[in-house]
């Protein structure tokens, strides 16, 4: 596989907003040897791509595509039902081998990249518990790692000096040990206050199964369905999850599956990467789905394909342990949530 020759090159680097996004941009920021001449954060990443205003600056994404494919250079760990023609273009790097973003980015580029850190950067785009498992993102942090203080060439060399670093562009989230209540008091609130239910699965001779997912039931659920933001769901849901039964699954007989669908926000950026949030995203109907390394054997990615061509949604996909699906239809969205929900229920463990 060879390198990627971005040296010397005007360039609109798009990228994808989650944290493997804008580390990502950070490695081409530092080592690419390009010249941006403008940052474009993609909250979703399936982006309309402006217009170009110059012919000699190249349309960059990383971690994510463009909405109608004309990228001049695509550096993805995503698949997405791409044709062969379309992969054989000169420019598109697609590589579902890797993990995240950051680790293929690393690779094409030729970086040397502590293995530590890519390894937690692995573990970050693959919904498992990792180091910044127990912070979030806020209005600043992209402009933090890409603008000041910013991240640079030496924190890429040393794990603990990134992971400080890091931490300090990011806020205090979810932590199991901070909560007030019990175990089984947190899951209430999560079923009064978001609508989310924590199902046990058991079946004969196999482990107890975990199923934490939005009710898509006919029913008083509903209605709710696609009401908990994509904030409350990153920042109270999933954690709660993660931290808590992924970690335990780890020590038994217990295996977790997460199916959750809530509303994405469009959150837009200022020329220096400061986030405005707007409720106004294309597809804000959204699908995450996950499972716990122990006790689960349901391919996360083949699901999710099986749930597309039964729903008619286009925009999906995943890989073994995570995956996920947007729409901006509704009634799509909710017949492909129930059809996982359903598939998950009869197959595990």
């Amino acid at each position: 596989m060879g390198k990627i020759n971005l040296r010397g090159k005007k360039i609109r680097l798009f990228f994808h907003t989650d944290l493997d996004g804008a580390i990502s941009a950070n490695l081409i920021q530092l080592f690419s040897g390009a010249h941006i001449v403008s940052f474009v954060p993609c909250p979703f990443q399936n982006y309309p791509k402006p217009d170009k205003t110059s012919p000699d600056v190249l349309d960059v994404f990383v971690d994510c595509r463009s909405r109608d494919r004309n990228e001049d250079v695509r550096i993805d760990h995503h698949a997405s039902g791409e044709d062969e023609e379309y992969l054989k273009r000169k420019g598109v790097l697609l590589d579902v081998s890797f993990k995240s973003a950051v680790s293929l980015v690393a690779h094409y580029l030729g970086v040397s990249v502590d293995k530590q850190i890519l390894e937690e950067m692995d573990k970050v785009d693959s919904g498992v518990k990792n180091v910044f498992s127990k912070f979030t993102q806020d209005e600043h942090t992209i402009h933090k790692i890409l603008f000041s203080p910013a991240l640079n060439e030496s924190d890429y060399k040393n794990y603990e000096q990134f992971k400080d670093k890091l931490l300090g562009f990011m806020v205090k989230g979810f932590a199991v040990e901070d909560l007030t209540e019990t175990p089984k008091g947190y899951e209430q609130k999560m079923e009064a206050k978001f609508r989310i239910v924590v199902e046990d699965i058991k079946k004969p001779n196999a482990p107890l199964i975990k199923l934490v997912h939005s009710p898509a039931h006919e029913g008083v659920f509903l209605e709710h369905i696609f009401t908990i933001t994509d904030s409350d769901f990153f920042g109270h849901v999933l954690p709660y999850a993660q931290q808590h039964y992924y970690q335990e699954s780890n020590k038994g007989s217990l295996g977790v599956y997460v199916v959750v669908g809530f509303r994405a926000r469009n959150y837009e950026f200022d020329e220096q990467c400061m986030q405005i949030v707007k409720d106004s995203h294309p597809e804000p109907f959204q699908i995450f789905v996950s499972r716990s390394q122990a006790n689960t054997t349901i391919n996360i990615g083949n699901l999710i394909q099986e749930a597309k061509k039964i729903t008619g949604i286009a925009n999906g996909g995943g890989r073994d342990t995570v995956g996920g699906m947007n729409t901006n239809d509704k009634n799509k969205a909710i017949a492909a949530l129930r059809f996982i929900i359903q598939f998950i229920e009869k197959n595990a463990p």
